[in-house]
């Protein structure tokens, strides 16, 4: 039987897909699932998602662990990163072999919303070809779950949901309007994605943080990692 790919547009929708023996692909372009990557990329050794702050502190005492995240795009007090794909990167060198310890507004609740299926992983524009082969790979039924803004659709995720389909599109059924959508529109629009992507409302809303360098990297480096972050006995690895 062929595997089927599925979109959920934002975790608010989760509720009305059947998520057992299918691979929940977890995706918050602007930044948490492009950090997570990028993360990797810099070397770190493990991440653990959290979903709250509070959740997120009880592990400031642990050895060899760097604590990661914002809320509603400010970086938190107290923690020693933000949700920078870039500044993983520029701190490669204090990063590797070291744990992360991460939380946002949006991916992290999307990683533990999507735990009902029977595989997470991280999927951002930056591992897109690898990620794509990876499922190929695997041949069970796909969820990309799209993040969202508080529940809320946005163009960033969707647009990703819909270039992961367009390269599995020969080996899955795309089931379901919200996956032939996000599809479409990527296919009309995947020539001017950043620009597109300006106009958006978390790229407005982040961008007034200073931190467009960082939705640029999300959007222009497409395939530059190997890295398919999955979720292990609640923490994320990479092969």
């Amino acid at each position: 039987m062929t595997p089927t790919y599925e979109v959920c547009l934002t975790p608010a929708l989760l509720p009305h897909f059947t998520l057992k023996e299918k691979v929940i692909v977890v995706v918050d372009i602007f930044r948490a699932t492009s950090s997570i990557v990028a993360a990797f990329d810099a070397g770190v050794k493990h991440i653990r998602p959290a979903a709250t702050v509070a959740e997120a502190l009880s592990h400031k005492s642990q050895p060899n662990t760097f604590l990661a995240g914002e809320r509603d795009g400010k970086p938190l007090i107290d923690f020693d990163f933000g949700n920078s794909p870039t500044v993983f990167l520029e701190n490669a060198r204090k990063l590797a072999g070291k744990a992360l310890v991460i939380t946002t507004t949006n991916g992290t609740k999307a990683i533990e919303a999507g735990k009902g299926g029977a595989k997470i992983v991280i999927g951002a524009f930056l591992n897109l070809a690898a990620l794509a082969a990876h499922l190929k790979a695997q041949q069970h039924s796909v969820i990309c779950l799209c993040a969202g803004w508080k529940n809320h659709i946005n163009m960033e995720d969707t647009l990703f949901a819909g270039a992961l389909g367009g390269l599995l599109d020969s080996h899955f059924h795309i089931s379901g309007d919200a996956a032939l959508l996000a599809k479409q529109l990527y296919a009309k629009n995947q020539e001017e994605l950043f620009n597109l992507l300006k106009s958006a409302s978390h790229y407005q809303r982040l961008a007034k943080f200073g931190v467009e360098d960082d939705l640029r990297y999300c959007i222009t480096h497409i395939d530059v990692s190997q890295h398919i972050p999955k979720l292990e006995k609640g923490m994320l690895v990479v092969e």
